[in-house]
């Protein structure tokens, strides 16, 4: 790993999970705070998924940056943040224009239910069920019809790996950090609604 992205990836993890050691040198109004926040959010996102090259792309994928999707279960805020990432990581897709456009949008809409769930685990099944849209996009590109159920399943698979089985663990034990909850600003923690004054 390059040393820039290195050092944007432990800038993000220490801002996350260290708050409090950023904020005594980092002086900000809440708009500046949010957009930081987004920003690093999309960089890590970014980040995560270029790493894994082409196994990010396509049918057959394994972006496990969709983690971050889950952020937005706890402040719909950060599906900005998300958002933008993708859009970032899917312009040197090799499916080109297209993905900027599907691949936006699945990740939109599916950030967009996930911010209305009460529920952790209901919510980590919006990029599955969206996931016809990608296999949509793909079988238009091969222009192959039929090939829409077979590419839906295959990317509805890696979703559901990532979001619902690997996500969710990974969130149940975020959730029992504080530091964590309050750098993102959660309004949620798995299906209760959040009081911030008892952090």
């Amino acid at each position: 790993m390059a040393p820039t992205i290195k050092i944007k990836v432990a800038f993000f993890v220490g801002f996350f999970l260290c708050p409090n050691f950023f904020k005594k040198g980092i002086i900000m109004n809440n708009r500046t705070k949010i957009i930081v926040k987004q920003a690093l959010i999309a960089t890590i996102y970014f980040v995560m998924t270029i790493t894994m090259g082409s196994l990010s792309y396509l049918s057959v994928q394994f972006r496990y940056s969709e983690i971050l999707n889950l952020l937005a279960f706890y402040n719909p805020t950060n599906a900005i943040g998300v958002t933008i990432g993708v859009f970032l990581s899917n312009i040197g897709s090799p499916l080109g224009i297209y993905d900027l456009i599907f691949g936006t949008f699945h990740t939109a809409i599916s950030l967009y239910f996930i911010s209305k769930a009460k529920n952790l685990i209901i919510a980590s099944f919006f990029p599955t069920i969206f996931s016809f849209i990608i296999g949509f996009e793909l079988s238009f590109l091969m222009g192959n019809k039929e090939a829409f159920y077979l590419m839906t399943s295959q990317v509805m698979v890696s979703e559901f790996i990532i979001m619902t089985i690997i996500s969710v663990i990974v969130y149940k034990m975020l959730d029992k950090n504080k530091n964590f909850l309050t750098a993102i600003d959660a309004v949620y923690t798995t299906g209760e609604k959040f009081n911030r004054i008892n952090i």
